[in-house]
């Protein structure tokens, strides 16, 4: 029945999370209108919103107009929904919880990023306050390295190979997780999207960093 819970709670939110980032992209209201299909814009009924399941009920088109469907949406509720369930199963009801905030708040920026290449201001420094108050810390590095670093981050701002949500994002975890967590989560990004890249064909100019920064975080909080 727990697990039945998690898998419902993440999906849901990751529905939510995708609907927030589309129309954020679009300067649309989070409230109004209700949500719609893409092409013809029909109002959708709530069977139809319903996460995974109203995909496969109308088999991946559009009830009204028989558009096919983008699984975007679908597979991050489902991504995220076995992710959460995953790590509910191997952390301790308490520590879940903690985690579980971060988890929601850094998927709906990363969706946003990917996006717009922007995250929304409000939200940042919400989620990002809120994540302050939960229990959650790495061991800490030499004061040495974690000046070095920090100093780094500060320069690649600078210079532009970083957005100030990125940064600001950074600054979240390290707060909440520590620097060595910090350390470990943008290295690892960094690698993921140096990989990314090079295997884009049509290779952009920019990259939204927050989707590979949490990547990365939740691949650490997994298996640590």
């Amino acid at each position: 029945m727990y697990l039945f819970a998690v898998f419902c709670y993440a999906t849901v939110w990751a529905s939510f999370s995708s609907c927030y980032a589309y129309r954020y992209a679009h300067n649309e209201s989070i409230f109004y209108p209700g949500s719609y299909c893409d092409y013809c814009h029909h109002p959708l009924n709530f069977w139809q919103l319903i996460p995974i399941l109203g995909f496969c009920l109308q088999r991946g088109r559009c009830y009204y107009c028989h558009h096919k469907i983008s699984l975007h949406s679908t597979l991050v509720e489902l991504t995220f929904g076995l992710y959460m369930l995953s790590l509910f199963a191997s952390k301790a009801p308490h520590l879940w919880a903690s985690l579980s905030i971060f988890c929601a708040w850094s998927l709906l920026l990363a969706l946003s990023d990917y996006l717009t290449q922007s995250v929304p201001a409000f939200e940042l420094y919400l989620g990002g306050l809120v994540l302050l108050t939960q229990k959650l810390s790495w061991p800490p590095l030499e004061p040495g390295c974690s000046l070095c670093f920090l100093v780094i981050l500060v320069g690649a701002t600078y210079l532009q190979l970083l957005g100030s949500g990125d940064l600001i994002y950074l600054g979240f975890l390290w707060a909440s997780f520590g620097i060595q967590f910090l350390l470990a989560t943008t290295c690892l990004a960094s690698c993921l999207a140096l990989c990314y890249f090079s295997l884009k064909k049509d290779r952009p100019t920019s990259l939204a960093f927050i989707p590979f920064l949490t990547t990365a975080s939740f691949i650490l909080l997994y298996f640590n």
